[in-house]
């Protein structure tokens, strides 16, 4: 999904610490050999979501620095 797609809302409420946190219980990183395929996708949603918030945070963050 572009930033074109996202809601035309920007004040999503999405706080720093809250993608620290995220990033933290749901870290970006390859699955252990031995996970069933059922939990390697269930991890790489999770780590879609986080990634999601992150790019919607950075987005924001842009959008101020250039207004």
């Amino acid at each position: 999904m572009d930033n074109k797609d996202l809601l035309p809302k920007m004040d999503w409420g999405i706080q720093d610490d809250l993608i620290d946190e995220l990033q933290r219980l749901y870290p970006d990183i390859a699955p252990s050999i031995d996970m069933q395929l059922k939990d390697i996708y269930y991890r790489a949603g999770q780590i879609s979501v986080v990634r999601k918030l992150k790019e919607m945070q950075n987005y924001k963050k842009e959008l101020h620095i250039n207004a």
